[in-house]
């Protein structure tokens, strides 16, 4: 299944045993997410180290080996849809993430509860992911 990453999820990805990294880690989903993911995920670094209990030095080589799972993608790839996805994203902060959605014509992993409130993409949260991993896995 091919699925967009919103940065609230791969903060998860530097946690050595959380949910996410476990989902993650099962290679049975094609994952992307835009490159301003990556900003994002530097900007908290402080946060995400002291949460995750890692250095900055863990930070910084999970952060490297994040485009090996991930699929990091450019904003000209999705260019063309930030203008509809401003207009239909309820949360200004995703809209990068909802046109790149709906520029791969994907669902979108978040556990950003205001995106539910739309009806053009699929959204899924952890817990559903999880069901779909399982579901794959068994074929």
């Amino acid at each position: 299944m091919r699925v967009v990453l919103d940065t609230n999820i791969l903060f998860g990805f530097f946690w050595k045993r959380s949910g996410v990294r476990t989902l993650v880690e099962k290679n049975v989903l094609s994952l992307a997410a835009p490159k301003i993911a990556l900003i994002e995920l530097r900007r908290y670094k402080s946060a995400i180290c002291k949460k995750a209990n890692i250095t900055p030095k863990q930070f910084l080589e999970t952060l490297k080996r994040l485009p090996e799972k991930v699929f990091i993608v450019d904003e000209e790839e999705y260019a063309e849809f930030m203008e509809p996805a401003k207009r239909l994203c309820p949360d200004p902060d995703d809209v990068a993430f909802f046109a790149l959605a709906l520029a791969f014509d994907r669902p979108l992993w978040t556990n950003d509860r205001m995106l539910d409130h739309q009806s053009k993409l699929r959204v899924f949260h952890t817990t559903e992911m999880a069901e779909v991993v399982v579901e794959l896995q068994q074929g």
